[in-house]
């Protein structure tokens, strides 16, 4: 408790004013109100008192960038009556709880169950069935009435904010809830972070807490802060660097990520002491200073991928991307009989058949069907009814392979000439090691002359 420079007779008024609200405070349910010259309702995470204190084993694993949970949990026992300012505060109860092995190497809570070791009058409810768990997309009414059902049955909510920091709740009246911030002045949980929603389930929504004088929703009143935290001295701002790309960005059909050779920076700016810049990490690890999403990327789709990198402090956001490609398969297939041309693999039948005998190339195997493509038509067949051609290497103008040249080669050579009449661009006779003995003077043509010129080997 601060203590100010005035006379003994103002300070033995002071004394008193406190003590009696302290005993009013105590009375049964009531609500617990600070009015000293300090209030713990004025504490924040990042207070050089106890902002450097470390929790984990990461330079920003301190209280400063970690505590949120410490200091809503500080707040609420003194609120509660389990703790006094006098000898209490966030960076007493991080010693406390360090002194039990209560964090883990981030900073956070390893075990629910450290509190009470230090705090016997306070326990955090672990059922997670019931009382701890996910909001996830639900309405900002049905969260209100979630959190009164939960402290008229006597628990107190700490709330996941914005998905990466806790506050204490204080009390609801009508539609609004009261919150207790360790990291702002702000005292309504809505108007200062929304309804905020999230499919992942990364962290939990609320956790709920036991202690020793209960919420007391039917007689709590708005609260007012006496006094205001340091004012910040720098600029928030947050930003994650690539410093070495992966060594892999494109992949075959089908193969999984490999993010390995990649490694990304971040650097931030505290509003209170400055910027600081967190060691580089490989993005194919586990990293601790920012995340990965990788969920846009789709080994059977061929394209780019884009790989997000996305950093955050409670006071800045911030992502960066980069894509990878997956390269279209190219597999050349030819149709064992008569096949039909599918919409999507299982889908309707198209107006399109394939004769015995049809060559073409696959760019993507679905649920037992091959993605083909054309000028005239986009469709699936069926990879039962297919061959795959196999890897041949054939001399000019043997076009069948049968290692001779004569007027079966020109046969073949002559239907594939007049097949444009019947066939689709894409679709072809001859596979591509035959369309390639089959140009005999290797103009990228196949026509006439070429006849001609497998005449003049024959001869």
């Amino acid at each position: 408790m601060l203590r100010t420079n005035t006379s003994k007779v103002i300070s033995s008024v002071i004394a008193a004013v406190l003590m009696i609200c302290a005993i009013a405070g105590s009375i049964g349910t009531r609500q617990m109100r600070s009015y000293a010259a300090e209030s713990y309702r004025t504490w924040r995470q990042y207070d050089d008192r106890w902002g450097n204190i470390m929790l984990g084993s990461y330079d920003w694993s301190n209280i400063r960038g970690s505590g949120c949970l410490v200091t809503s949990l500080a707040m609420l026992a003194v609120h509660t009556g389990c703790k006094t300012e006098d000898n209490f505060n966030p960076g007493v109860l991080a010693n406390d709880l360090k002194s039990v092995n209560a964090f883990n190497q981030w900073g956070g809570l390893a075990s629910w169950t450290s509190v009470p070791k230090v705090l016997p009058q306070m326990s955090i409810v672990w059922e997670p069935d019931k009382y701890s768990g996910y909001w996830g997309n639900i309405s900002w009414s049905t969260k209100v009435s979630m959190l009164k059902n939960f402290m008229n049955a006597g628990y107190w909510p700490i709330v996941n904010a914005n998905t990466h920091h806790w506050v204490m709740i204080e009390g609801i009246i009508g539609d609004t809830v009261y919150m207790i911030d360790p990291a702002s002045d702000s005292i309504k949980l809505y108007d200062e972070y929304g309804n905020v929603n999230r499919n992942d389930t990364n962290d939990y929504d609320y956790i709920l807490v036991k202690s020793r004088i209960k919420p007391d929703l039917a007689h709590f009143t708005e609260p007012t802060i006496t006094t205001k935290p340091p004012q910040p001295s720098y600029d928030p701002s947050i930003d994650i660097f690539i410093r070495t790309m992966p060594i892999k960005t494109e992949y075959e059909y089908g193969e999984p990520l490999d993010l390995t050779g990649g490694y990304a920076q971040v650097v931030f700016v505290d509003p209170y002491n400055g910027s600081t810049t967190l060691q580089a990490e490989s993005m194919s690890g586990s990293t601790n200073s920012y995340g990965i999403d990788t969920s846009d990327y789709d080994p059977y789709t061929p394209g780019e991928h884009t790989i997000r990198l996305y950093a955050f402090t409670d006071y800045a956001r911030t992502e960066t991307t980069f894509t990878v490609t997956v390269i279209e398969p190219e597999k050349e297939y030819f149709c064992n009989d008569k096949t039909d041309v599918y919409t999507a693999p299982g889908g309707s039948k198209a107006n399109i058949s394939l004769d015995k005998g049809d060559s073409f190339i696959v760019y993507r195997n679905q649920d037992g069907y091959g993605h083909i493509k054309s000028d005239s038509f986009d469709g699936w067949v069926k990879l039962s009814g297919l061959t795959q051609a196999p890897e041949r290497n054939i001399h000019t103008g043997d076009i069948n392979g049968d290692g001779y040249i004569n007027f079966v080669d020109v046969s073949l050579i002559n239907d594939y000439i007049i097949q444009p009449e019947s066939k689709y661009n894409g679709i072809s006779r001859l596979l591509s090691a035959e369309r390639k003995a089959a140009d005999v003077n290797d103009d990228g043509i196949i026509d006439g002359s070429d006849v001609i010129g497998l005449f003049n080997l024959i001869g």
